[in-house]
């Protein structure tokens, strides 16, 4: 049926989005690398989920990624908030320059890995 096969290609798209770009609801990837701005690091996973809850619904027409990145520092596992997922540093920081006054004093740009 003409109307099955639409809403099943339909639903292929939003699962699929073209190479190269990302939705907001995918996360960070870092396996794939690239860089990514951290905006926040926690001790606690709870505060550093609501932190990207907060950030989703501020840059959702974005479509740019926003997860948590699990990272050790001094022995200790830290959860950092990580918005967006950029092919270099150049690209990340000027995300940054772009949308810093939406963004928390102190962000940075990390490598993903």
């Amino acid at each position: 049926d003409a109307a099955e096969s639409e809403q099943s290609a339909a639903a292929n798209a939003s699962e699929n989005p073209p190479e190269g770009q990302t939705t907001a609801s995918q996360g960070l990837t870092p396996a794939e690398g690239g860089w990514s701005l951290i905006i926040a690091s926690r001790a606690n996973r709870d505060a550093a989920s609501e932190l990207v809850a907060t950030y989703q619904d501020r840059f959702g027409d974005q479509q740019v990624p926003i997860d948590i990145i699990e990272a050790t520092v001094d022995n200790a596992t830290r959860y950092r908030v990580g918005i967006g997922q950029f092919s270099s540093r150049n690209e990340a920081e000027s995300f940054l320059n772009q949308y810093q006054s939406d963004l928390p004093d102190g962000a940075w740009a990390a490598p993903l890995k």
